[in-house]
């Protein structure tokens, strides 16, 4: 009886859903990404059921433990709702990765599975891919290369994976870096005034011209204003 009416304390707004001795709490009124109601974390009662239970700490209040489970969800490294036990393991890594990935500012190709770095027209210049065996956490981060060749790192769980995918782009990053560098160190101080992008419309059969360099200035304002944070 008392843990029926402990239970009972919660406003309409959230919904609970028991789970393997435990209970599953969601703020139906909260922002989710990817679901209809926000999970804010698993909570157990204590024996005589009179206090609620979260990450070791016993709560009297309602009010006590949500806000224990927000402020433990501020501290995590990825989206709480990934963390949902009710999802299968490699749920939990697709959506990490997923997200970190985005994070990173590379497009999510849905129709090929893949995320890419693009450049200023849009163009892959780099593919990451990545698998997970189902309801486990171990997986492989692949980069594409080139027809029938590819990089390959494995991983056993989140923190490894991230690794892999850091690991994957930092040597992308740094050889593209260093070629780069030694081209333009190599340039001289000589631009052409106008540059030109040409396409050549089939329905019409015309060619329509853009203005390359300042494509190219907005490219770079807008990398500019991610890198200050401003957008």
């Amino acid at each position: 009886m008392a843990t029926k009416n402990l239970l009972k304390t919660f406003d309409k707004r959230y919904q609970i859903i028991e789970h393997d001795g435990g209970y599953i709490l969601y703020d139906k009124e909260g922002k989710s990404n990817r679901a209809n109601a926000l999970y804010l974390g698993k909570f157990y009662l204590s024996t005589d059921g009179t206090k609620f239970s979260f990450n070791g700490t016993y709560h009297d209040t309602v009010d006590g433990l949500i806000n224990a489970m927000e402020e433990h969800n501020k501290k995590l490294p990825f989206d709480a709702e990934i963390y949902n036990p009710m999802y299968r393991k490699h749920c939990m890594i697709e959506m990490a990765l997923h997200d970190y990935l985005k994070s990173l500012n590379l497009t999510w190709d849905f129709a090929k599975r893949k995320y890419d770095i693009t450049d200023a027209y849009g163009q892959p210049i780099c593919s990451v891919f990545f698998d997970v065996k189902e309801d486990t956490t171990e997986g492989k981060v692949n980069r594409y290369i080139r027809d029938g060749q590819w990089t390959e790192i494995p991983f056993t769980d989140l923190d490894s994976a991230i690794g892999a995918v850091n690991e994957v782009l930092a040597l992308y990053c740094i050889s593209i870096n260093a070629a780069t560098m030694n081209v333009l160190n190599g340039l001289t101080s000589a631009r052409a005034s106008q540059i030109f992008d040409k396409t050549f419309s089939v329905k019409t059969l015309s060619v329509y011209t853009e203005d390359a360099k300042q494509k190219t200035i907005e490219y770079l304002e807008k990398e500019l204003k991610i890198l200050k944070g401003e957008s």
